[in-house]
């Protein structure tokens, strides 16, 4: 959904932002050591999240969080954002692009001051600008609409030269979807000309990311959850496209939670090799109260490596990892079953919640299935195959289950 892998930030982008900003340790699987990545959303409603609570932001600090990348939300208000641990941004719902840039009073009386002044004083690492769907829904001037969008662009650039910004075009409006369309075409171009020279401006193609017959909310522009959790997944490949520990989203779909005789994996295909350093299992943030085994099965159903994870583990972000006696390389076109005992593992974090897998797109590898097999086996150290006993459970049954990380 991002137009380029080029034009994302790769996790040695965001691992260089933190060692250069920060001056820190550039282990990228150690990460979580790092002093965290300062990321300021700005725009209008969407950016806010108008009808769901967080809108893209909250399962943006899921996957973020769930991919153990330390980071922080910037901003200088917190609306419409329940239960975030990172709950600031600035989203001004009804500000065009000029009233974002200079800061005004708009027609619903919402407020902002200068953006630059916000810039300037949070020192962001990373931008999220998202900007001018209500120049659009306005009818405002749109020939000059890009022209400010390239104004605004550099005005951050100067408020704060040190950080990268990502400019997504605007969603789908199911009023106004050809200005949309055309608005957009001349985003690219500017952007395109800002990355050609050089400059630390990349496009991200959430208009590709949210389908307008499913994903939009009752008043046919702003999204529903569904869409709003597209927005994050394409923020969240361009923030960290190669991340070494997987970022699970979740959905608001959920059934019933597994306990006792489970054991809880993923099939996943390689689409192209790569090598596992670390197994993880869900653990809510918190350390397991039992230990664990995840491990790593073959089509044949033989078990290729395991490591155990005890309560001992330190968690990064909502999983806890441990290392491989032996790293493994996952070939090209093969697939394997990654697979954990649920044993003592803990409630999702958020009520009606399952992982989601089967939306979550990677160039190294895609996921077949979510899969769940019973067993009798009470002991969470002991893994089993999930062969002919295999449940596909994808959207209907809460839970998460292992994790993994790959080398960079």
């Amino acid at each position: 959904m991002i137009a380029h892998d080029s034009h994302s930030l790769s996790l040695a982008d965001v691992t260089a932002l933190l060692c250069a900003v920060f001056s820190l340790s550039c282990h990228q699987t150690q990460a979580q050591d790092a002093a965290p990545l300062r990321v300021m959303p700005i725009g209008a409603s969407i950016t806010m999240g108008q009808g769901v609570n967080g809108g893209y932001r909250l399962p943006l600090e899921e996957m973020l969080q769930g991919a153990g990348i330390p980071f922080e939300f910037v901003g200088r208000i917190d609306w419409n954002s329940k239960g975030m641990n990172y709950p600031n941004h600035d989203g001004y719902p009804g500000h065009r692009i000029d009233q974002i840039e200079s800061g005004a009073t708009n027609q619903f009386n919402i407020t902002s001051q200068p953006i630059a002044e916000g810039a300037r004083d949070l020192h962001p690492d990373v931008i999220l600008l998202g900007a001018g769907t209500n120049d659009v829904r306005q009818n405002y001037k749109l020939d000059q609409a890009p022209a400010r969008l390239d104004h605004l662009i550099g005005t951050l650039q100067t408020a704060a030269p040190d950080a990268k910004i990502l400019v997504s075009n605007p969603t789908s409006d199911r009023h106004f979807d050809d200005a949309v369309r055309r608005y957009n075409a001349s985003v690219a171009d500017l952007v395109a000309k800002r990355a050609a020279a050089g400059q630390k401006v990349s496009l991200v193609d959430n208009y590709a990311a949210v389908n307008p017959a499913t994903e939009m909310s009752g008043d046919l522009t702003h999204r529903d959850a569904s869409g709003y959790r597209e927005i994050a997944r394409t923020w969240f490949k361009a923030l960290a496209p190669d991340a070494p520990q997987i970022g699970f989203g979740v959905t608001a779909e959920g059934a019933n939670q597994f306990t006792g005789k489970w054991c809880l994996g993923y099939q996943l295909t390689m689409k192209r090799a790569a090598t596992l350093t670390d197994l993880g299992i869900y653990c809510a943030g918190k350390p397991l109260a039992e230990t664990h085994a995840v491990g790593v099965f073959d089509a044949k159903g033989a078990l290729v490596t395991q490591t155990q994870i005890s309560p001992q583990t330190a968690p990064s972000g909502l999983f806890a990892f441990g290392k491989l006696p032996t790293r493994l390389v996952l070939e090209a076109g093969k697939t394997y079953f990654l697979v954990s005992n649920s044993v003592g593992v803990p409630t999702l974090v958020g009520a009606n919640s399952v992982v989601d897998p089967l939306h979550f797109d990677d160039p190294r590898f895609y996921f077949d299935h979510n899969v769940a097999v019973t067993t009798d086996e009470k002991d969470g150290t002991k893994l089993t195959f999930p062969g002919a006993e295999i449940h596909d459970v994808n959207g209907g049954i809460s839970f998460f289950g292992p994790n993994f990380r790959l080398a960079p």
